[in-house]
């Protein structure tokens, strides 16, 4: 019985450790520029193929060319200086 036990909590914890390293191709993905629905695909694939598979994915994808507009949340470039929808002057975003 105690055998069985213990290797439930092993498996337990090697299934805690791997959803942290999958968290984490998740958030190096997401600081990267990349879409929060990107990241949790990243995560799911980090969960079922491998997490070196996902954190490969994350470091060679194109991070995402679009952002909402601050005044009426529609889509645009992110290179946009003016919304196409409202007209509305858009920011510069600071270079990182």
């Amino acid at each position: 019985m105690g055998f069985i036990l213990g290797s439930i909590s092993l498996a337990l914890a090697i299934a805690a450790v791997l959803s942290l390293i999958n968290l984490l191709v998740a958030v190096y993905a997401y600081r990267k520029g990349h879409s929060p629905i990107a990241c949790i695909a990243l995560f799911f694939v980090s969960m079922f193929l491998s997490p070196i598979a996902g954190f490969l994915l994350a470091m060679f994808m194109k991070p995402s060319r679009i952002k909402k507009c601050p005044k009426c949340a529609e889509d645009i470039k992110k290179d946009a200086v003016k919304c196409r929808f409202c007209g509305a002057d858009i920011p510069p975003q600071p270079v990182v």
